[in-house]
Parts: structure tokens; C-alpha cells; sequence
């Protein structure tokens, strides 16, 4: 079931769903691509229709952060829970499934610690390929067959929204993976380069708070979770 958040329709899902479907593409015989919105993301594509297009036609689209589900309330479409990108992904790693993978995103020097660490710690993880997330246009084509040549069934695209996004929908009919996820940060929390958030900030709603405090500079991208809240306040006094 969807629920619409200002025109971007997410999956209203546990985290528990969210695994199963997950292993369940991974195993199956089709490319699928899984996005994950919080309310920065949400605010971005009420304003620009061809990134919401790009998420509405994901194949899982799952609320990761508390500002959506908040904003949920308030449209009174009460979405079930949080579902974090990220914990989904450390939880296919625990799940001791063996799943092939390609990472594709961030810094040099930051992936290949990243990949060091998922090949240390999770021994059902196989890492058939990784690629930096810099590049020009014409690098493209490369990019895709060293992707296809790695036969790996699952994709993470940590490129940062929107344009993971939009990479993907573009690209994802000549990906042969079996799943394709934008992932953010993620490659960068792995290779510790940016710390988890604190269990405490994320049982009392705080993780906006909580990463402020480390990256100051996101002060001007977080004004808009307000802005996006108010919208959703005046869509349900005013519909």
C-alpha cells in the first residue's frame, strides 16, 4: 500500500517487509530499484517532477527518516514506520544470505576502505566490483559494462540525491543487476569516514539535530524539512 507525501508515493512498510522484499528481488529473474526518501529528499521532488517521477516508479520506495513518517500524520496517512536505508542494508548484510554486490559512490579512498570492511566483517558478502563516484558523461558506458561484466545482483548507488535518483531511472533498463538502491551516504557510514547516529538521538526523533551539530554546514539543506512540514500542514487545513 502507498501513501502520498506531496506527489511522491511510499511504501507503507516495516523494516521487516522491507527485508524480505529485498531478498525476495535479489532472488528473483528482473531488475529492480529501491529508493529511499526522507523529508529533505520528499521536499526536493515536490519541487522538481522529473525526480519524483524517477521515485514514484521505484520498485520499493521506503520512508527513511521521521520526517516523512511525521509529515504522514499530518496528511493523516499514517505511514507504520521509519524503514533506514541503511539499516536495511546492514540488515541484508546479518542476514548471512550470500548476495554479490557492486558499490558505486563516494571518494576513492573512501570506497576501498569501505569494501576492506564489508569484506572483513560479513563473510556471505561478495564484492564482484566498486567504482569511485567520479565521473564524466562519457565514462558512463564503461561504467555500466564493468557493472554488467561483475554479474552482481545487487547495486548500491551512493551518488547523493537527487542525482543517484535519476541515474538509476535512466540506466537501470541496461543494468543486468537483479536490484539497484540509491543509498546516500551509506558507503561513507560503513567506511566509518561519517558516524552512525547515536541510538538516543533516533529514539527521541533527533537525527536532523543530531547531524547538524556534526555537519554545521547543513544547516541551509535542513530548512527545508520545516518548510516541507508547514506544506504538508496547510495541504491538510486547506484540501
Amino acid at each position: 500500500m502507498k501513501t502520498n507525501i506531496l506527489g511522491t508515493m511510499i511504501d507503507n512498510i516495516t523494516k521487516d517487509y522491507a527485508l524480505k522484499t529485498l531478498l525476495t528481488f535479489i532472488n528473483s529473474e528482473k531488475t529492480h530499484t529501491i529508493y529511499t526518501p526522507n523529508a529533505e529528499i520528499c521536499m526536493e521532488a515536490y519541487k522538481n517532477k522529473e525526480f519524483q517521477k524517477a521515485l514514484n516508479e521505484g520498485s520499493l520506495v521506503i520512508p527513511d527518516g521521521q520526517g516523512v513518517v511525521l509529515a504522514s500524520k499530518i496528511l493523516k496517512t499514517p505511514l507504520t514506520e521509519k524503514v533506514a536505508g541503511f539499516k536495511l542494508i546492514l540488515s541484508l548484510f546479518e542476514s548471512k544470505n550470500p548476495v554479490s554486490i557492486y558499490l558505486f559512490g563516494s571518494k576513492p579512498e573512501v570506497i576501498e576502505k569501505a569494501v576492506s570492511i564489508i569484506k572483513n566483517k560479513y563473510s556471505e558478502i561478495t564484492i564482484v566490483g566498486y567504482r569511485n563516484g567520479y565521473f564524466e558523461e562519457s565514462d558512463i558506458p564503461l561504467i555500466i559494462s564493468d557493472i554488467n561484466k561483475s554479474k552482481a545482483q545487487f547495486l548500491l548507488v551512493g551518488l547523493g540525491a537527487p542525482k543517484q535518483e535519476l541515474f538509476i531511472h535512466k540506466y537501470k533498463t541496461s543494468l543486468f543487476c537483479n536490484v539497484i538502491m540509491g543509498v546516500g551516504g551509506s558507503i561513507d557510514v560503513i567506511a566509518n569516514e561519517v558516524k552512525r547516529v547515536p541510538e538516543v538521538f533516533i529514539t527521541l526523533s533527533l537525527e536532523w539535530f543530531y547531524r547538524l551539530i556534526m555537519q554545521p554546514k547543513r544547516l541551509k539543506r535542513m530548512l527545508n524539512i520545516p518548510i516541507f512540514l508547514l506544506i504538508c500542514i496547510k495541504k491538510r487545513l486547506f484540501k
